[in-house]
């Protein structure tokens, strides 16, 4: 190691950049690292969709499962039935009350 980097001197010349601490997030954040669906409404009110296929989910079969997940956890957090959800799964199927205006 050279004299003047042990010393902490880059040298002539040379310049460090400022060490930059990451600043803890504010309490009841959390990063997201591996989304497989992000939904959310704009200022507009409109929802917004973001499906970000990855390894665990790569296809319409596996969003498929995770859609019949979310239905649970939905009827969980309502304290309804899981049937009491699916059926207005089924009514939003087949009568839209929506059109999908942006693309995931």
């Amino acid at each position: 190691m050279g004299e003047a980097k042990r010393r902490g001197n880059a040298g002539l010349g040379e310049r460090r950049a400022p060490v930059l601490h990451a600043e803890a997030p504010p309490p009841g954040t959390f990063k997201i690292e591996n989304p497989l669906v992000i939904m959310f409404a704009d200022p507009n009110g409109e929802v917004v969709c973001h499906i970000h296929p990855s390894e665990r989910c790569p296809t319409h079969e596996t969003y498929g499962l995770l859609i019949a997940d979310l239905v649970r956890h939905v009827a969980r957090a309502f304290d309804v039935s899981e049937a009491d959800v699916w059926e207005w799964v089924v009514k939003e199927r087949h009568y839209p009350t929506t059109k999908i205006t942006n693309p995931s």
